[in-house]
């Protein structure tokens, strides 16, 4: 079902607990190798199924997902081989994994993921080479393509383009959260700091949150729109959860101590500043982040000292620094 539904990562998890539950059975293996197909990784799937054919010689349906893999990989040889083995490519009975597997270009998952990784390290012009000659020409009429699209206009720059391609999906796909989450995005990059498009990102992110409530890329927009329309509770609560998940991030820690900060709790905001001190060691910037909430605490002399050992620092930022130090001018004038 996560298959079909296009979800690999989680058919993958399914089928590699299954593996583990059944001790290695021949079907869970052979389940997981069909994934690994679809996932367009063909050496694993390899790797899972000769196992099984030297153990089972006249394993005649693991044999030729077998065939489909040596395909896959570009080895026409070895699987030419396993056909003349297997007697036959088609299996003696309904097998709807291994139906899918070989009906469709299984191929197309390593194309869109390899295109979206692409674009998404800077490269939109190599992506869409490949959405031109692999992805639209061979697969048309698959969402995921469009979807790669919105991806490739992002990378481009062209974020208002990516927001009207990913409406248009959301309209067509209503359930389909990843498209929600992408085209709130395009919109907040498009108009940025326009409150009603934050209000139309805000709905998007929350209706994705509910399909995917474990998903921090909406949680972190949904802070960034709370905190600027003054709603910090709200956005301190979702930083809480991102920081649980993400406990090995800095800056999300630095967020939540800035969002305690604004809610009017500068004693809460310290806390967190010196459990990130623990974790990550000193740096510039909890300095920053700390002479900021001392400042806000009335600590002078502290925030003094803090801000002094930030600009002994390298690479510190200068006008960043120069605030703080106008702040602290101004808390001890008379």
């Amino acid at each position: 079902w996560y298959r079909d539904a296009g979800d690999i990562d989680r058919a993958e998890r399914l089928a590699t607990d299954a593996v583990k539950l059944s001790n290695g059975d021949r079907n869970s293996r052979r389940t997981l190798a069909l994934v690994a197909l679809e996932a367009g990784r063909p050496e694993e799937a390899i790797k899972l199924l000769r196992p099984i054919v030297k153990a089972r010689p006249d394993d005649r349906e693991t044999r030729s997902t077998l065939v489909r893999a040596w395909r896959m990989s570009g080895d026409l040889e070895a699987a030419e081989r396993e056909a003349v083995l297997a007697g036959d490519v088609r299996p003696r009975y309904f097998d709807p994994w291994l139906d899918a597997v070989i009906t469709r270009r299984t191929d197309m998952p390593f194309w869109i993921r390899r295109a979206q990784r692409i674009a998404n390290q800077g490269d939109p012009e190599s992506a869409r080479k490949i959405h031109e000659s692999v992805l639209k020409k061979w697969y048309p009429e698959a969402r995921e393509v469009d979807f790669t699209e919105g991806v490739i206009l992002i990378a481009e720059g062209r974020h208002a383009e990516a927001a009207v391609l990913f409406e248009s999906l959301i309209d067509e796909h209503p359930d389909w959260s990843q498209a929600m989450t992408r085209g709130a995005s395009a919109m907040l990059a498009a108009f940025r700091g326009d409150p009603d498009v934050d209000e139309q990102a805000r709905i998007l992110l929350e209706r994705s949150q509910e399909i995917e409530p474990e998903n921090d890329a909406n949680r972190l927009m949904l802070v960034e729109i709370l905190d600027r329309s003054g709603e910090y509770v709200a956005a301190g609560t979702l930083m809480e959860q991102v920081v649980a998940s993400q406990p090995w991030i800095l800056e999300r820690r630095l967020k939540l101590a800035n969002l305690q900060r604004l809610m009017g709790d500068p004693a809460a905001a310290l806390v967190i500043l010196d459990q990130a001190e623990e974790i990550f060691g000193p740096g510039l910037a909890v300095d920053l982040m700390r002479a900021s909430v001392l400042l806000d605490l009335g600590r002078n002399d502290e925030a003094a000292a803090v801000i002094s050992q930030a600009k002994s620092r390298s690479r510190r930022p200068i006008a960043e620094i120069r605030q703080l130090e106008l702040r602290l001018q101004e808390a001890s004038t008379p």
